[in-house]
């Protein structure tokens, strides 16, 4: 266990990554394969929400996020992320989204927070708003979703 470095201020960071989608006008698939893909908001999930229906591939993904670490034990986390297709040829996606009418994804704005307890264990809490682009309204009617996580990470 390691204690958080406490800040006087926020840390502000961009993020952008493109990652391929297939080229349909070629007989080999050379969409971007995601091993290992996932993880958390640290690492490389592209959302709250959006990460449960989109893979990291046909993606174009911009980031806006602030931190704040208040004290040795909490870090708090606050983002805006906007996605985007790279093509809408998108085999491999989710078979709604297979062919997209838009590349437009959605938008989210979202917050995280991070207790540590002791070097075991961490409380996580998430909770985030998705507001869908032309891709997922031509495949769902919903205005926007609300996602909320909360959990314990222990380690043995």
């Amino acid at each position: 266990y390691r204690p958080l470095k406490m800040g006087s201020s926020p840390t502000f960071s961009y993020r952008y990554a493109r990652l391929s989608g297939d080229d349909p006008a070629t007989a080999r698939f050379e969409r971007f394969d995601p091993l290992l893909g996932g993880g958390t908001i640290d690492t490389w999930a592209n959302s709250f929400s959006f990460a449960f229906a989109l893979p990291n591939s046909n993606l174009h993904l911009h980031r806006l996020r602030a931190d704040i670490v208040p004290n040795s034990q909490t870090k708090i986390s606050a983002q805006y992320v906007h996605l985007s297709a790279d093509n809408t040829w998108n085999l491999g996606g989710a078979a709604p989204l297979s062919v997209l009418t838009s590349k437009t994804y959605g938008q989210e704005l979202g917050i995280a927070g991070q207790y540590f307890v002791n070097r075991n264990t961490i409380l996580i809490g998430a909770a985030s708003y998705s507001v869908p682009g032309a891709a997922f309204k031509a495949v769902d009617a919903r205005k926007g979703w609300l996602y909320l996580q909360f959990g314990v990470l222990y380690a043995f």
